[in-house]
């Protein structure tokens, strides 16, 4: 039987997940990071008061979206032989990001339980990374109670959107136009200092 000490060197050793603690937006240009702002204080806005049209447009947006971002990244893999290393994915992610983008609009009249799956696992991860942020902050004696409440909400309404999603969707519109609009607002502010 080993003894403490060498499972906890064992312990020490095993791999664990990287955290990924985000840092503040840098952006080439002022102008760059303005539009950047302003776009997503738009799309905010339409997100908080055309809620349902916004809900409507939705799977156009994110499958659109997708297929931009998974040419974009194919185009790039290709030009730079990103294929032939194994450290990197970003040609098998934008086959992936193609695939999902043409599953979504196809399906676009049911992707309501696609769409918020995604989203309720995404909302789990950065959950969990805002839940990592609090655990470091209490245990070097820093403030964390509004990272904690952050973190206790992202992981709820993740919960909320994987139970279930079609319903959940909704709801969630509305909510993202109010984080786009926070965003926003944070991104204006760091552009100003």
């Amino acid at each position: 039987m080993k003894s403490r000490e060498e499972l906890k060197t064992i312990m020490e050793n095993a791999p664990a997940p990287k955290a990924h603690k985000r840092g503040p937006r840098q952006f080439k240009s002022i102008k760059g990071g303005r539009i950047y702002a302003l776009l997503l204080m738009t799309v905010g806005i339409l997100c908080l008061f055309c809620t349902a049209w916004m809900h409507r447009a939705l799977p156009f947006i994110v499958g659109i979206f997708l297929e931009i971002l998974g040419l974009g990244s194919l185009t790039r893999g290709i030009m730079t032989g990103e294929y032939r290393n194994p450290e990197t994915k970003l040609t098998s992610s934008a086959v992936v990001y193609l695939v999902l983008g043409a599953v979504i609009l196809w399906h676009h009249a049911n992707a309501d339980e696609v769409i918020g799956s995604i989203w309720g696992i995404l909302g789990l991860i950065k959950g969990a990374e805002v839940l990592n942020e609090a655990i470091c902050s209490m245990a070097a004696h820093e403030s964390f109670v509004m990272k904690m409440i952050q973190a206790a909400v992202e992981v709820a309404l993740g919960i909320l959107l994987l139970v279930n999603p079609t319903e959940s969707v909704r709801h969630h519109v509305f909510l993202l136009g109010l984080e786009l609009v926070m965003v926003s607002w944070q991104i204006a502010k760091e552009l100003y200092r």
